[in-house]
């Protein structure tokens, strides 16, 4: 989500610079750039998550222990969510500075409560409860599923299905706001 968020202040930073002038000057149609944009954050996030599992193998004997195809499609939904959080930012932010804090804020706080900092079942049933509701709880339950509790694939499709579902419901937002901003900027509207 991190690297989402840097992706997202790069793609503000562009626009503030004019360098997005010049992208969409080209005359390729904003859902080619906003896809393109997508891909190179999913595909910087794919390669991050499998060099962090690389090390966890070698430095600590991390396995796969479940379904090898069921951790591959939960690392490319995440990777998609992180590609949506990225496009998220560019289109909410504003500026540069009140997008990285609010969403610093944001990312720290879905990242807690969705079990990333102490497993889950030290947190109260409310908090459990409540972090059914943010895509970092799905991913880690499908990552315990497949690596620690070696479940199947079956055990791994509902979080697959989650965090797909809320990275397809980041990216329909963003875009829908970035195709805002770029009809208000082609009328002379800012």
């Amino acid at each position: 989500l991190f690297w989402g968020m840097e992706s997202g202040l790069l793609l503000l930073r562009e626009r503030n610079r004019s360098v997005w002038t010049r992208v969409r000057a080209a005359g390729v149609p904003l859902s080619c750039v906003i896809a393109g944009k997508s891909l190179a954050t999913a595909s910087v996030a794919l390669l991050q998550v499998l060099v962090t599992f690389g090390f966890g193998y070698l430095a600590f004997g991390v396995k796969v222990g479940g379904s090898a195809v069921g951790f591959a499609l939960l690392a490319a939904a995440a990777c998609g969510l992180a590609a949506a959080t990225g496009l998220l930012v560019a289109a909410l932010g504003g500026t540069e500075g009140r997008a990285r804090s609010v969403s610093i804020l944001l990312i720290l706080g879905v990242s807690l409560l969705g079990g990333l900092w102490v497993p889950a079942f030290l947190l109260p049933q409310w908090v459990r409860d409540v972090s059914l509701a943010l895509p970092t709880t799905w991913a880690m339950r499908g990552l315990e599923a497949v690596t620690w509790q070696r479940g199947g694939l079956w055990s791994a499709l509902p979080s697959v299905a989650a965090v797909s579902a809320f990275a397809l419901a980041l990216l329909a937002v963003a875009a829908l706001k970035l195709h805002r901003a770029e009809r208000r900027l082609r009328q002379g509207r800012v």
